[in-house]
């Protein structure tokens, strides 16, 4: 999930019937949401990842034969373009994708645990690979999360082999260091989304029922644990940034949906009941949300909290 180019509505990509790829468009103030099939069947093996930039939409999804693939269109187009980032057994995990204003960005989980890095400058099919963390990097087939860095360089999440959660961070001559996250004892659950704010790096994620969040300052190798909620309720959470703090959407064990809500530097959560038990899934590998936020704009929105996440029967 995303806001599209001109912010005044979301963007949504999804798995579709036999392994195709979907594309949903809503703009802001309506509930009618506009339906592309990105990719038709055998097109996509995981769940896929969205971006956009000044242009249009970018999506990756891993591909047939463990295969990492990317799409985009142009704003206003209904044509989508595919492109193959890497061949067949290069891709072990749903990507993460990000896009730095002149080149994309995918990260996947590789053979063996291998973490990797992917770009392209804009205008271009030329696909370029790093390696950024080498066997048991990543545990199994979970999936990074990633963001821009102060210097817009790739930050990526990851829970690696064995349940400890780490940082990747690429430095300004392309070189990649990890920083180990946490009580490495901890049992961290199948993924850990990022977001940036103006002076750190946050990371949600989930262990063994509870929430975690992390919070770090540029320039600083500590990380603060915030706590949202002190229940062991929670299947998945996903995170993002207001204008002063921190929110997370929570899908819990009932099938409810909740929204945490926090003010930089303060260690209180708010919380809010977005949506009632049986609501969402409760499947731990489809019950986690995504989450946006959008700011006021010239549409008449006021801003808010946009949430996406899958239903007790499907999408």
């Amino acid at each position: 999930m995303a806001r599209n180019s001109n912010n005044t509505g979301a963007v949504i990509t999804c798995l579709g019937p036999g392994n195709s790829l979907w594309f949903w468009s809503i703009n802001d103030g309506t509930w009618t949401p506009n339906a592309e099939e990105v990719a038709g069947y055998g097109s996509a093996f995981s769940d896929p990842a969205i971006t956009t930039n000044s242009a249009g939409t970018e999506i990756a999804a891993e591909g047939p034969g463990n295969s990492l693939w990317f799409w985009w269109n142009l704003n206003g187009s209904p044509t989508w373009n595919g492109e193959m980032v890497a061949g067949p057994g290069t891709t072990y995990s749903a990507p993460a994708i990000t896009d730095s204003g002149t080149a994309t960005e995918i990260s996947a989980a590789g053979p063996n645990g291998t973490l990797w890095f992917h770009w392209a400058t804009h205008g271009s099919s030329n696909w370029y690979a790093q390696q950024a963390g080498g066997p048991g990097a990543v545990a199994g087939n979970i999936s990074p999360g990633m963001v821009l860095g102060p210097l817009d360089n790739a930050e990526i999440s990851v829970i690696a082999e064995y349940s400890p959660l780490y940082l990747w961070r690429q430095g300004i001559f392309g070189e990649w260091t990890s920083a180990q996250i946490g009580n490495p004892d901890l049992a961290f659950e199948l993924h850990a989304w990022s977001t940036r704010s103006a002076t750190g790096t946050e990371i949600a994620t989930n262990v063994e029922g509870y929430i975690f969040v992390w919070f770090n300052t540029d320039g600083s190798q500590a990380w603060t644990l915030g706590v949202p909620s002190t229940t062991r309720d929670w299947y998945g959470s996903a995170i993002t940034r207001d204008s002063g703090g921190t929110e997370i959407a929570a899908s819990a064990f009932d099938g409810s949906l909740y929204l945490f809500g926090n003010t930089d530097g303060s260690t209180s959560w708010s919380s809010t009941l977005v949506a009632g038990p049986g609501t969402v899934s409760t499947d731990a590998f489809t019950s986690w949300p995504a989450i946006v936020r959008y700011p006021s704009h010239s549409v008449g929105q006021a801003g808010g909290t946009e949430i996406a996440v899958v239903g007790p029967s499907g999408p």
